[in-house]
């Protein structure tokens, strides 16, 4: 081995002993546990719970715990809570929506909107409606989010009513003294909200509340002066259970 090898040799080994020492120095230099790394509940005291996809500027609170009881094990004494249908969102043309408002109004109609949340809308004839045809309810179906519709007083029929077949946002529907008859209340059997129906004075008979069967979120059915018999209207509220059927009195089953 020349000379020059063994220089080398002797400077590399200086250095790795001068490195171990370095590193022993430092070691003795720091505080306990600083060479560790972070815990899991530092990661979690720093890090916001953030919603997937979501703005990380944007944490979300945390999730409420879920009542995995079944049911059978639960209060029975206490009635479920009920909800009331919210609307769906429509998509609708705005232009399209102003000039239907538009036509509505003109009509006779009294247009209130009952929520700015989610802006539903009752629309009244029965003041100044009596003009109103079936076919101008057509202008109805342009107009999203109408919860409440009376129609009494006025000059429909059972036909204009297929114009609101559609209106699953609808719960109560006043046709008290109007022209419908048995066979337009099956334009209504399609109403998955409706909770309540006033038909006084209605020619409605026996044979039409077959339609009205088929509600079941029928809470109220009014059908004072109607053509309606005792008979026809205890059918209808063991049909409908949960319903409050009014004749002259209130209406019960036998």
């Amino acid at each position: 081995m020349s000379q020059g090898t063994k220089t080398t040799l002797m400077v590399i080994a200086g250095s790795v002993i001068f490195l171990a020492f370095a590193v022993t120095v430092v070691l003795m230099i720091l505080p306990p546990g600083a060479t560790e790394g972070p815990t899991s509940p530092d990661i979690a005291s720093v890090t916001p719970a953030v919603r997937p996809g979501s703005d990380e500027s944007d944490p979300s609170p945390a999730l409420p715990e879920v009542d995995s009881t079944e049911p059978s094990e639960r209060d029975k004494s206490k009635p479920a809570p009920r909800i009331s249908p919210r609307p769906k969102p429509v998509n609708v043309d705005p232009d399209d929506l102003k000039a239907a408002l538009a036509v509505v109004v003109q009509l006779g109609a009294r247009v209130t909107e009952i929520s700015q949340d989610d802006h539903t809308l009752e629309i009244d004839f029965h003041l100044e409606g009596r003009q109103i045809s079936d076919d101008d309810l057509v202008h109805l179906s342009k107009i999203p989010n109408i919860v409440r519709l009376n129609l009494a007083n006025t000059k429909v029929t059972g036909s204009g009513l297929r114009h609101i077949s559609h209106m699953q946002s609808l719960t109560h529907l006043y046709l008290q003294n109007s022209d419908i008859t048995d066979d337009g209340l099956k334009h209504l059997e399609s109403l998955g909200g409706l909770s309540y129906i006033n038909l006084y004075k209605a020619p409605v008979t026996n044979d039409g509340l077959r339609h009205l069967k088929k509600i079941r979120s029928l809470r109220k059915v009014y059908l004072w002066e109607s053509k309606v018999t005792e008979s026809g209207a205890k059918e209808l509220a063991a049909s409908l259970p949960r319903a409050v059927i009014h004749l002259e009195d209130v209406v019960t089953p036998d």
